[in-house]
């Protein structure tokens, strides 16, 4: 099993690159998505500033790789992006994760065993990468959770559209 990139190193490294260092991978993109080459150029530099911004300010204190294969980073309750846009916007927040509810078995069952690998005070987020954004084709696709669309045009379902509600 590979190493866990140091979380500084990822951030790095993503400060660093370029839509050349991912050009393979943009390609890939633009035909699966049927997106232009120069649409992808601009997307990318949107993912890079995206990513550089979300982690402005988080200090993961521990990382592992989870069962899906992706790492997760432990981060402080407070160090959250979506926590952190919440204060900025002036909403009041509790000072730490809140403690799952007792009444919510099934749910706690699913979650405890990736939070359990983060210390006490911290949440597990999985680390949000080019790779990632990139192969969603573009940055608002990656926040509709939009399916990929189908791997070749002679799919039975080529024809349906994914409704958002």
């Amino acid at each position: 099993m590979a190493a866990i990139e140091a979380f500084d190193a990822f951030l790095a490294r993503t400060r660093d690159a370029t839509a050349a260092d991912y050009a393979v991978e943009l390609a890939r993109a633009a035909e699966q998505w049927t997106l232009p080459a120069d649409k992808m150029a601009t997307e990318f530099k949107k993912m890079k500033s995206h990513i550089l911004h979300y982690y402005e300010g988080v200090h993961p204190t521990s990382s592992f790789v989870n069962a899906g294969g992706q790492v997760v980073d432990c981060v402080p309750f407070g160090q959250q992006p979506t926590v952190r846009a919440a204060v900025a916007a002036g909403q009041e927040l509790p000072l730490e994760a809140p403690r799952p509810s007792s009444t919510s078995g099934h749910q706690r069952r699913e979650a405890a065993p990736t939070a359990s690998l983060c210390p006490e005070g911290n949440v597990p987020l999985v680390r949000l990468t080019l790779e990632r954004l990139i192969a969603m084709g573009t940055l608002e696709n990656f926040f509709h959770k939009s399916p990929p669309p189908p791997a070749s045009e002679h799919t039975p379902n080529s024809g349906r559209h994914r409704e958002h509600h």
